[in-house]
């Protein structure tokens, strides 16, 4: 054993020179509260004690005393009666000095002689035969196995201990006699023998100095027999009685000498040792604590932790220490010494080269001890400066580290361990800056959290903290990128929301904000004045007009050189405002800036083309809703001098032809046909194919009219006639047009006109019969009889072919053209003369007769009555020519007067029927009085009739006027 103990303190000077003048008898055992104090027993204490704290010459009257003692007493001994109580006394008292002499002699000269220790084993040995039933033999005993050790006569220092503890068990010595007992037979490998004997010692409970030191050594003796676990029973006590712990569990040994701290650091590996051998490596419980479930868990516990992992760290088990430092942590996360303990976890395993389980450890202190946590719910982090410190480290690794692991990572090869990696580097960046707000790192682990979730295309959040970057920290590197990206992530994440989203929206105004600000705080930035544009063509877009006029005008505020791209930038921002004075109906303002973003100059490309056409667009809608305005006001000349004036800006745009259009329409509003007419003979020939040009030759003829210019007029409605759309109109048109070219004898123009008004509208058959009459009268009046004739035989053939659609007109012209193609078979009837040989010329004469019969016999069946009349009336009157004709003949030749009578009679004969049918046929002619019909024809054949028979209708036609009354 490293260490001989101390199990007696010597009596002081005084002590002897009182036991020299026979005043005192010393029980120098006197027992005490024993304290960590009491365990001093290694030699160098001993020397000290028996010194009692003298040194040097100091000490040499303590021999010269103790000497004159053991003379006194000698000489006592010599005279005093042998069974007298001081003999006795003075006998024991002289063997106590001559041992302490001894001792002291021994310890000041450094010899290795024990030869010295047999003078007081004699005297004892002398005092035992002597005084056996003396009532200091234990003390007696105890002394002689004190010489007998010193002697290393460990068999007779045993002998005379046991005597003690068998035969004096109540002795105040018998508790440190057994402890002497355990130390001989621990020392002798007689562990069970020295359990047995530390067990004695702590049954005395905690009266006994030697109860702790019992304790200790039970433990070792169990420990050294394998019990391990009474062994730590008994350790666990020890520790118990002497770790001094605050109340937050943090160990006290400031106040221990050295000798105490290394008795508890030895207490504390054995028990390390212990619980290592009762581990389990295949199993996941943890040992301590199962112990302690019997046993309380004591402050220090953690303590035990920590060896039992340094003990498997020096055996270099490395799994198992950081399992060991992890089952304290995982027991009590929140204990002072808990991040120490978790400290030690990763550093174990990164001692071992376990990559992942460093990174698993690292999580788990982040996690556990983040701030603001659980940890620090009743702590103040200025007292913890190492494990904040610790956090911030691994948090700060941990967020790298799987960053870098997503960093590597294609995004054509993204799996769910990379969504993991990116998971963990997010939270990790967030338990940062939550734990960190003021470190001078946060702003740097923003734009990394910021730059991951970006590519990782969660925008939304990207842009939270690209803003809390580039906004909430003092200046850094980073701040104005982050301003920017934070634009360029809102933009993204609303592209990922449907057009009609009303998500979509938010994002997208979100990001015109955080636009405005990026240009508010960063002005300087080389894309401060692109995304201001943006914003306010957004701001635009949106309809914040007020907004976007004000952001575009921030755009022409900043004095820019003109590049190309300031110039781009100045003109949509001109553009912006005019487009925003546009819709709040500001046209004036809208013009003016249109007007600017013109004056701008631009590179000549497809792109710059376009834009240049939608600006002038926009310049002349601008001006002309001017010109609307002054309409809606009543101001019609200032209206038609704005919309003229289009003409002059840049263009063609859609707005130059409406604008010349109003004009001339509002001129036409105004009546003012001479001004209106130009202006449309204007937009005609500018615009030929303009849609609105379809309504110029009704407005031209109109102004034309009314203007009193009847030939352009004309010209306007046959143009109208050959392009409207609108066949109704066209129609109109062309007989309009016909119409004026008839009211100024143009007859070319007329027959043009009319036959296109034929050729193009054969219905309604009204107005195509009344137009092929007025060509057939327009070639009679020209005398071109073919040409008419032609005309009239389409008349009758439209008719024919109508059918159904015929109509009282289109038969009344049938019937009167058929009647006009009639006429010459008069002509041709009456030519012939009857005369000799009357058969030869009645031949002749009957069938021109028929001819004309049928001929007006076609006219008559068309039912018209004008028509009818007019034929039955000719007929009625060839038939009397007819029978004139036969009595106006010439005689034959060579008749006397006789056969002449008769042949005047003959005639008569075939005279009369003619002049009958006459009759017949003219009574039917009148007879269509009664159907109201009574025209001139029914007229003349009352006349015709009042010739033939004056005395039957001379009276009838003297009523003719009556009945032209009731037609």
């Amino acid at each position: 054993m490293r260490q001989r103990q101390l199990l007696n303190r010597f009596v002081p000077l005084l002590t002897v020179t009182l036991v020299m003048l026979g005043m005192v008898a010393i029980d120098t055992t006197e027992a005490r509260e024993a304290t960590l104090k009491d365990l001093s027993f290694q030699r160098g204490e001993l020397r000290r004690e028996l010194r009692h704290e003298f040194d040097g010459e100091s000490r040499v009257p303590i021999f010269n005393a103790r000497q004159k003692a053991i003379d006194a007493y000698r000489d006592f001994l010599k005279v005093a009666p042998v069974d007298s109580l001081q003999r006795a006394e003075a006998f024991r008292r002289l063997a106590d000095l001559e041992l302490e002499d001894i001792e002291e002699r021994m310890l000041d000269d450094e010899s290795t002689d024990t030869s010295g220790f047999l003078r007081p084993i004699a005297l004892y040995q002398e005092f035992l035969q002597q005084y056996p039933e003396h009532q200091s033999i234990d003390r007696v005993l105890y002394q002689i196995s004190r010489a007998y050790e010193a002697m290393a006569n460990t068999d007779d220092a045993l002998l005379r201990l046991r005597q003690l503890v068998g035969s004096h068990a109540d002795s105040p010595l018998a508790t440190e006699a057994w402890f002497r007992v355990g130390e001989m037979e621990f020392v002798r490998q007689s562990y069970s023998q020295a359990q047995h004997a530390y067990e004695q010692v702590v049954l005395a409970k905690e009266s006994s100095r030697f109860y702790d030191n019992g304790l200790y050594k039970l433990g070792w003796s169990r420990f050294k027999q394998m019990q391990y676990e009474t062994a730590l029973q008994s350790f666990y006590t020890f520790l118990t009685r002497n770790l001094q712990v605050d109340d937050g569990g943090n160990v006290k040994l400031d106040d221990l000498s050295p000798a105490e701290r290394e008795m508890l650091e030895d207490t504390l590996r054995v028990t390390s040792i212990s619980f290592s051998y009762l581990d389990d490596p295949d199993s996941d419980a943890d040992t301590i604590s199962e112990f302690f479930v019997d046993h309380g868990k004591p402050k220090w516990i953690d303590l035990l932790y920590v060896r039992l992992g340094e003990l498997y760290l020096e055996q270099k088990r490395y799994s198992d220490a950081a399992k060991t430092f992890a089952a304290f942590v995982d027991q009590d996360p929140n204990h002072d010494r808990a991040p120490l303990l978790q400290a030690r976890v990763i550093d174990t395993f990164a001692a071992g080269g376990f990559k992942e389980q460093v990174l698993i450890a690292k999580e788990d202190f982040v996690e556990r001890y983040r701030f603001p946590g659980d940890f620090w719910a009743k702590r103040d982090p200025a007292d913890h400066v190492e494990v904040r410190e610790q956090v911030k480290t691994h948090n700060v690794e941990l967020a790298k580290h799987y960053h870098a692991v997503v960093s590597a990572t294609k995004k054509s090869s993204v799996t769910a361990d990379t969504q993991v990696a990116t998971d963990k580097a997010v939270r990790f960046y967030r338990y940062f800056l939550e734990g960190f707000p003021q470190d001078e790192e946060s702003s740097s682990m923003n734009f990394l959290l910021a730059e991951l979730l970006f590519d990782s295309q969660d925008f939304a959040s990207a842009a939270v903290e690209y803003e809390r970057t580039a906004y909430e920290y003092p200046a850094h590197e980073k701040a104005a990128e982050a301003g920017y990206a934070s634009i360029l992530a809102y933009q993204k994440h609303s592209q990922s929301f449907a057009p009609d989203d009303d998500s979509r929206l938010v994002f997208e105004r979100n990001s015109i904000v955080a636009a405005l600000r990026f240009s508010d705080q960063y002005p300087e930035h080389p894309e401060a004045v692109r995304v201001t544009t943006n914003a306010a063509e957004q701001l635009y877009r949106f309809s914040d007009f007020t907004d976007a006029i004000a952001a575009a005008e921030r755009v022409l505020e900043r004095k820019a050189p003109l590049t190309a791209a300031n110039n781009n930038q100045q003109r949509t921002a001109w553009t912006v405002i005019g487009h925003s004075h546009f819709e709040q109906k500001t046209y004036d303002k809208a013009e003016k800036a249109y007007r600017q973003a013109f004056a701008l100059p631009v590179e000549k490309t497809p792109e710059t083309g376009k834009s240049q056409r939608a600006l002038a667009e926009r310049l002349a809608a601008s001006v002309y809703k001017q010109g609307e305005q002054m309409h809606l006001e009543g101001n019609q000349r200032g209206a038609v001098k704005k919309f003229l004036s289009v003409a002059a800006l840049p263009g063609p745009t859609k707005i130059h032809p409406v604008a010349e259009y109003d004009a001339a329409a509002t001129l036409i509003k105004l009546d003012d046909w001479g001004e209106a007419a130009p202006v449309l003979e204007r937009f005609r020939q500018r615009y030929p194919n303009h849609k609105l040009s379809a309504d110029v030759p009704e407005l031209l003829a109109t102004a034309y009219i009314k203007s009193g210019d009847k030939s352009k007029a004309a010209s306007e409605y046959e143009r109208i006639g050959a392009t409207s759309t609108n066949l109704d109109k066209r129609r109109e048109a062309l007989w309009t047009a016909a119409e004026l070219y008839e009211s100024q004898n143009d007859t070319n123009a007329m027959v043009r006109t009319y036959q296109n008004v034929i050729d193009q509208f054969p219905e309604p058959i009204n107005e195509a019969m009344e137009a092929r009459q007025k060509m057939a009268d327009v070639f009679d009046e020209r005398g071109d009889l073919a040409q008419r004739d032609q005309w009239l035989r389409q008349i009758i053939a439209a008719d024919n072919a109508a059918g159904a659609k015929r109509t009282d007109r289109s038969r009344y012209l049938a019937a009167q053209a058929t009647l006009i193609f009639a006429e010459p078979t008069i002509a041709s009837f009456e030519k012939v003369k009857i005369k000799q040989p009357l058969v030869d010329s009645v031949r002749v004469k009957k069938e021109r007769l028929e001819d004309l019969l049928s001929a007006h016999g076609e006219a008559a069946d068309y039912g018209v009555p004008e028509i009818t009349s007019a034929s039955t009336y000719k007929i009625a009157e060839a038939y009397q020519h007819f029978g004139e004709s036969l009595m106006e003949s010439s005689r034959p030749k060579g008749l006397d007067v006789a056969a002449l009578e008769e042949y005047e009679i003959l005639l008569e004969e075939q005279a009369f029927p003619f002049e009958e049918k006459s009759i017949e046929v003219h009574e039917v002619n009148t007879g269509r009085t009664a159907e109201g019909v009574y025209n001139e024809w029914v007229a003349k054949s009352f006349s015709s009739l009042a010739k033939i028979m004056p005395a039957r209708y001379n009276k009838i036609e003297k009523s003719e006027p009556y009945v032209s009354s009731i037609q």
